[in-house]
C-alpha cells in the first residue's frame, strides 16, 4: 500500500509496530530528528565548545479506529495504561517504483497524545497518536534494482559469462587432447559408444547394459534442469498467450545444446585423461568435476588462461551461489509469509505479503457472505431469477426459476437455451442485449407465466442481463374475467335498452293501437325491471369485489331460510312446486342480508329450473366445525360440461331459458363471493334430468 513519511506520500510502504501478536496498519507517519548540541566544559569550567547531546526525536502516526482499539485491548490485558505501553522498535520501509528502498528503525517509541479525526463514514475514523522516540533513528538504505528485472539481469549475466567459459573449455580441452580428430577417435573406440541399451563404464573401462537405477537417475537428473531458474524465468517473462510457443521453442533449443555440450565436455575430459594431462575419473562423482580439472589445467598454461579458468570457476560458483540463494525464496510459504525462516532483508516484503493476504481472506470472507446473503434472499423469492452472461451462459438461477425450468442448480454454466429451447425466450433475450429490456409471456403446466428481461452494463459495455418470472396466471385469469365482464354488462345492459327504446318510438310516433298500449307499456317496465335487477346484481357484486368489512351479527339459518321460502311460495304455487325446510337450529356469525339473499338466489333458481310439480327441499344441520344447508331441487339439472363454470359471471347453461325466466346470470356468481365472505364454501352436484343440490358450508365461529 502506499504510506505517508514525513509528509511525502510514496508508491509503496510499511509500518511494523514491535507489538507481540498485532499487526496494526498505519496510514501516515512523520517523525523529526533532532540532536541537540550541548555545552561543554574544559577545566575551571572554562567553555570550549559545542558537542553533540543526545537524540531528543518527536513523531507521529495515524492508524484507523480499528488498529486503535487493538492497541487498547493490549494494553488492556497486559494491565498497563496507553501512555505506559513502550515499543521497543518500529520499523519504517518505503520506496517508490525503480527507486531504492530506505528503511527507519525508530528505538524505543513512546506514545504522549492522542487525538481522532473523523471523515466521511465510520471506516475512515482514524486515531492521531503523538510519539516520543527515545533511542534515535537507524537509517538502512538498500538499493533495489526491481525485483524481476534484476533476477532476469543477474541471469543475462550469468548466462554470458557460462556461454564463453563453455566454448573457452571447449576450445582448450580439444586442443590438450591433441586435435578434433583425436577427440572422435578416442570417443569412437569407447565401449557402448552411442548405444542406447549400454554406456561406457569407467571403473571397469568396459560396456555396461544401463540398470534401473541408472535410468531413473539420468532422467532425474536430465528433467531436472528444465526446472532451473533461467529455464523458467523465460516462462515467467510471458506477457501474451502467443509468446509461449516462442518461449517453449527457445527454451527446448537451449536445453538440447546445454545437453549435448555437457556430454561433449565428457568425451574430450576423456581424451585429455588418455593424454596423461589429468587424470582418469572412474566413479560418477569424480566424473562430475572433469570442469573443474579443465579449469585448473587451463590455470597452469598462462595468465591469459588463468584468467578464463577464472571466470569458468566463476561461472560454476555463480551458479551454486544463485541456487542457494533461489532456495529459500522458492520454498516461501506464501499462506503464512511470517512463518517462514528466510532473510531478514525479506521482512518487510513478508509483512507486506502477510497484509495483503489478511486482506484478501477479509475480501473472500465478504463476499462469501454476501453470496450466501444473495442465495438466501433469492432462495425465498417467489418470483424466478435468472442471471446470464453476455453469451447467454447462466451464472445463477433460484429455485422458483428452477422449478419454471423444469432444471436444477446443475444447470449454472451452460447456456440458457439448453432450459428452454423456446423461440420466444430467445427473442426477449436478444432484444433485452440491444434494446435494454425484452419480455414474453408463455404458459407452461397449465399455468401463465410473464418473462421480463433487463440488459446488465458496467463500464458502458454489456455484460449479461438478468431474467425475471412472475406466475400471471391469477393476473391474467383476472383480466380474461373483467374483459368477458365488461362484454356482457354491455349486452345485458344493451339488451333491455333496445327493446324500452323501441318501444317508446312506438308509442311516441302513434303507430300502437290504443288497444296494445297497455301491452307496450307492461313491455316497458318489464325490461326496466330487468335493468333495475341487474344493475342491483353488478352493485352487489362491485361490494363484494372490494372486500370491505360488514357489520356481522349472530344469524339463526333455520329460521332465515323459512321466511326466504316463504317469501318465494307465490312463484312457487304459480308451477305446483311444493317448497319444503327442515333441519335444526344452527346460529352463525355473519351478514344477513349477503346469507337472505344466497338463500333466495338458490332457491329461486330451483323454482327456475325445475320441472312443473316438482319440489325443491332446503335443510339446516351441523357437520363438525360448520354449519351446512342444502338446497335440492328435481329440475332439468346441469349438464357436467357446464358445472365447472356454473359460478362465472354472465354464464348460462340454457340462454334462452335464462332470459325467459328472467335470470341475469349474476346470481350464483353473488352466492359464491358471498358465501367466500363468510370463509364458506359452495359446491353443487347434478344430474341431468334428475336435479341439482347445492350445499353451503359456513364456519360456526369467526
Amino acid at each position: 500500500m502506499s504510506l505517508k513519511v514525513n509528509g511525502q506520500t510514496y508508491g509503496w510502504g510499511d509500518v511494523d509496530v514491535k507489538i507481540p501478536g498485532l499487526v496494526l496498519v498505519v496510514q501516515e507517519i512523520s517523525y523529526d530528528d533532532e540532536q541537540e548540541m550541548e555545552e561543554s566544559y574544559g577545566k575551571g569550567y572554562r567553555p570550549r565548545g559545542y558537542g553533540k547531546g543526545n537524540y531528543k526525536a518527536s513523531g507521529k502516526m495515524s492508524m484507523l479506529r480499528d488498529d486503535y482499539d487493538d492497541v487498547l485491548a493490549y494494553c488492556k490485558a497486559k494491565g498497563i495504561p496507553f501512555y505506559g505501553i513502550e515499543w521497543p522498535s518500529v520499523v519504517v520501509s518505503y520506496a517508490n517504483e525503480g527507486e531504492r528502498t530506505r528503511i527507519d528503525e525508530l528505538k524505543k517509541v513512546i506514545p504522549t497524545k492522542r487525538s481522532h479525526k473523523a471523515a466521511q463514514g465510520d471506516k475512515s475514523l482514524t486515531v492521531d497518536i503523538d510519539l516520543m522516540i527515545v533511542g534515535g533513528i537507524v537509517v538502512v538504505l538498500y538499493t533495489v534494482m526491481g525485483g524481476f528485472m534484476a533476477v532476469s539481469f543477474t541471469d543475462l549475466i550469468q548466462s554470458i559469462f557460462m556461454t564463453i567459459a563453455l566454448i573457452v573449455i571447449v576450445c582448450f580441452g580439444v586442443q590438450q587432447a591433441g586435435g578434433l580428430d583425436t577427440v572422435i577417435d578416442n570417443a569412437r573406440a569407447l565401449p557402448g559408444y552411442l548405444n542406447m541399451t549400454q554406456g561406457y563404464d569407467a571403473a571397469s573401462g568396459t560396456a555396461a547394459s544401463f540398470s534401473t537405477l541408472s535410468i531413473i537417475s539420468t532422467l532425474a537428473w536430465g528433467l531436472g534442469y528444465f526446472g532451473m531458474p533461467h529455464i523458467l524465468l523465460r516462462f515467467m517473462a510471458i506477457r501474451e498467450e502467443k509468446e509461449l510457443n516462442q518461449s517453449r521453442r527457445i527454451a527446448t533449443i537451449w536445453v538440447v545444446i546445454s545437453m549435448f555440450i555437457a556430454v561433449f565436455i565428457g568425451v574430450i575430459g576423456y581424451s585429455v585423461s588418455a593424454a596423461g594431462k589429468v587424470p582418469f575419473l572412474a566413479t560418477s562423482a569424480e566424473s562430475e568435476t572433469i570442469i573443474i580439472k579443465l579449469a585448473d589445467l587451463m590455470s597452469q598454461h598462462g595468465v591469459l588462461l588463468a584468467v578464463m579458468a577464472g571466470i569458468i570457476l566463476s561461472g560454476i560458483l555463480a551458479g551454486r551461489v544463485s541456487r542457494r540463494i533461489t532456495r529459500p525464496l522458492n520454498t516461501l510459504d506464501l499462506e503464512h509469509p511470517l512463518e517462514n525462516d528466510a532473510y531478514e532483508e525479506l521482512s518487510p516484503l513478508l509483512r507486506r505479503l502477510e497484509h495483503q493476504r489478511r486482506q484478501i481472506d477479509d475480501q473472500l470472507r465478504s463476499l462469501r457472505r454476501r453470496s450466501e446473503e444473495f442465495e438466501q434472499i433469492t432462495a425465498s423469492m417467489t418470483e424466478g431469477l435468472v442471471l446470464v452472461d453476455n453469451g447467454g451462459t447462466i451464472l445463477s438461477m433460484n429455485p422458483a426459476a428452477c422449478a419454471v425450468f423444469h432444471t436444477d442448480a446443475a444447470c449454472v454454466g451452460q447456456p440458457l437455451l439448453t432450459v428452454e429451447r423456446g423461440s420466444a425466450v430467445s427473442h426477449a433475450l436478444h432484444d433485452a442485449m440491444d434494446t435494454g429490456h425484452g419480455e414474453t409471456r408463455m404458459e407452461r403446466d397449465g399455468r401463465e407465466y410473464q418473462f421480463d428481461m433487463t440488459r446488465i452494463q458496467a463500464d458502458g459495455e454489456v455484460v449479461g442481463a438478468v431474467l425475471l418470472t412472475f406466475d400471471v396466471t391469477e393476473q391474467a385469469y383476472a383480466e380474461r374475467n373483467r374483459r368477458e365482464f365488461t362484454a356482457n354488462v354491455s349486452h345485458e345492459l344493451k339488451t333491455p335498452l333496445q327493446g324500452i327504446i323501441g318501444s317508446a318510438e312506438l308509442l311516441e310516433n302513434g303507430m300502437v293501437r290504443p288497444d296494445d298500449v297497455p301491452r307496450f307499456v307492461g313491455h316497458i317496465r318489464g325490461e326496466a325491471q330487468r335493468l333495475v335487477t341487474l344493475i342491483n346484481d353488478i352493485l352487489r357484486l362491485s361490494e363484494l369485489d372490494e372486500g370491505g368489512s360488514l357489520p356481522t351479527e349472530p344469524v339463526e339459518l333455520l329460521s332465515l331460510c323459512t321466511d326466504t321460502v316463504k317469501s318465494l311460495e307465490s312463484a312457487a304455487q304459480q308451477r305446483q312446486i311444493t317448497m319444503t325446510v327442515t333441519g335444526e337450529a344452527v346460529t352463525v356469525p355473519g351478514v344477513r342480508r349477503l346469507l337472505t339473499e344466497t338463500v333466495f338466489n338458490l332457491c329461486d333458481n330451483a323454482i327456475k329450473y325445475n320441472k312443473d310439480g316438482g319440489s325443491v327441499a332446503v335443510a339446516v344441520g351441523r357437520d363438525g366445525p360448520d354449519a351446512v344447508v342444502t338446497v335440492a331441487d328435481t329440475g332439468i339439472g346441469i349438464p357436467p360440461e357446464h358445472q365447472g363454470r356454473v359460478f362465472e359471471r354472465f354464464y348460462r347453461v340454457d340462454k334462452s331459458h335464462s332470459k325467459a325466466s328472467g335470470g341475469t346470470g349474476l346470481g350464483l356468481s353473488i352466492v359464491k363471493h358471498a358465501v367466500a365472505y363468510h370463509h364458506g364454501t359452495v359446491t353443487l352436484d347434478s344430474r341431468e334430468g334428475e336435479g341439482t343440490t347445492f350445499t353451503l358450508r359456513l364456519p360456526l365461529e369467526a
